[in-house]
């Protein structure tokens, strides 16, 4: 069973322009989510593991190909995301080719997480296109 579908979450996605392949998405976090059962029962939060699985599913909508998430360098969630927030995720996504430390192309991702104009996630990770 999935824990969101993407298209109930997500209000708008823009990109800054069509060269690029940043862009920003509007979501709608809503109370009855299935990642808030457990996470915790009378003060349900958004865990971060399904932060970091909306952004990956966000980037393989933008991008149309499938991704697997190899690494995360860095995260940081400094709010909590709650039911019935309204959130913004800022993506600055980069493409590159294979090199001396990876062997097959990927992206680096940049994502801000933002509710109530304030920083709620800042997380660095490594997607990999998954093999055709």
């Amino acid at each position: 069973m999935a824990v969101f579908s993407l298209e109930r979450l997500v209000q708008s996605v823009t990109r800054q322009d069509q060269t690029s392949l940043d862009f920003c998405a509007k979501l709608h976090i809503p109370n009855d989510l299935l990642a808030f059962d457990g996470h915790f029962p009378d003060e349900p939060i958004l865990p971060g593991i399904v932060q970091l699985q909306i952004v990956r599913e966000l980037i393989e909508q933008q991008l149309d190909q499938t991704l697997t998430l190899h690494a995360v360098p860095k995260a940081r969630m400094s709010q909590m995301v709650l039911p019935n927030d309204d959130i913004e995720i800022d993506v600055k996504l980069k493409h590159e080719d294979p090199n001396e430390q990876l062997d097959s192309p990927h992206y680096f991702a940049k994502v801000v997480i933002k509710k109530d104009d304030k920083i709620a996630s800042r997380v660095r990770f490594l997607l990999k296109p998954n093999a055709v």
